[in-house]
């Protein structure tokens, strides 16, 4: 009985780390990480710049270590951003790896994404105050959007 609540008492702890590692700022799916995958788009894009796709992927893993460095993004983000320019992903189709919030500012509700993959359809200044949540794209609705992919 005592190593069955034993082990319940360290799953519990595990889940309850693991949810305040997501909400780490700079993590996958926040703000913070777009705004650096962008910062690295925007000049680090044009590939004429470089000798070889291996100067540009060097620039890119420098400005990264940067970023983690001063702990805007987590290990996660830089992954999801460095991965998209590794496989020479054209930047026009790289994935977004964080929220673009500053897009939200026109529309009304956002489909809020809550860290247990619930969906509720907010104003997005309610979804940024929603600690760990992700507002996905403009003029969404929980109907359209799956919240156990946002992260």
């Amino acid at each position: 009985m005592r190593i069955s609540i034993v082990l319940l008492l360290l799953g519990l702890s595990f889940v309850i780390l693991s949810q305040a590692l997501a909400q780490e700022p700079g993590s996958m799916g926040t703000v913070e990480c777009r705004e650096v995958q962008l910062q690295i788009q925007d000049t680090e894009g044009m590939e004429d710049h470089y000798k070889n796709h291996g100067q540009l992927v060097k620039t890119v893993v420098h400005a990264l270590k940067s970023a983690k460095k001063t702990k805007l993004i987590t290990g996660k983000c830089a992954s999801c951003i460095f991965t998209q320019f590794v496989l020479r992903i054209p930047i026009e189709e790289q994935k977004a790896c964080g929220s673009n919030i500053e897009s939200f500012d026109t529309i009304e509700t956002v489909a809020c994404c809550l860290m247990n993959d619930d969906c509720v359809n907010m104003p997005p200044e309610d979804c940024k105050a929603e600690r760990g949540s992700t507002p996905m794209s403009s003029g969404s609705n929980c109907e359209t959007v799956d919240c156990g992919s946002a992260y």
